[in-house]
């Protein structure tokens, strides 16, 4: 079974989509999110 984790995107969109960019090449079985998507420039 392979698993992709990812977290500490903080906002970043270029580098979410490359996760997803690698997530489609690898296709893993599940995909989970540890958190901190969001940053707000404080």
């Amino acid at each position: 079974m392979k698993i992709a984790l990812f977290s500490d995107i903080h906002s970043n969109l270029p580098a979410l989509e490359a996760f997803f960019e690698d997530v489609e090449k690898r296709k893993p079985d599940s995909i989970y999110c540890l958190g901190d998507l969001v940053g707000y420039n404080i």
